[in-house]
């Protein structure tokens, strides 16, 4: 992988990151604060789904089987 095209990846994976991490936090003040339920699990759900696609990006980036062309 070329070194520019690992940073690009590498770009997305935090920006993934980040959101995952801001949905995590939204939820937790919003359940603080006494938030309808279906909001905090919809946030709650945001971030298991956006941590579960920030790991499926980094095992295809990182450690996929195919070698690079």
């Amino acid at each position: 992988m070329a070194p520019g095209h690992l940073e690009s990846v590498e770009d997305v994976l935090l920006l993934i990151g980040r959101a995952s991490q801001g949905a995590r936090e939204t939820a937790e003040q919003l359940e603080a604060d006494g938030a309808q339920a279906a909001l905090v699990r919809a946030l709650a759900a945001a971030d298991r789904e956006l941590s579960a696609a920030q790991a499926a990006l980094m095992r295809s980036a990182y450690f996929s089987r195919e070698e690079a062309a």
